[in-house]
């Protein structure tokens, strides 16, 4: 039961931690999904 306590609490920190740091570093969806191809007129 510990272990299981244990993995949740990782996936919920990794998940947060994802959240703010991954957009920090130039990849956001956003910035992954678009290019000068696409027309937003």
């Amino acid at each position: 039961m510990k272990a299981i306590f244990a993995g949740l609490a990782a996936a919920v920190v990794i998940t947060i931690a994802a959240g703010y740091g991954l957009p920090q570093i130039g990849y956001a969806s956003e910035d992954v999904h678009s290019n000068e191809n696409v027309r937003l007129d």
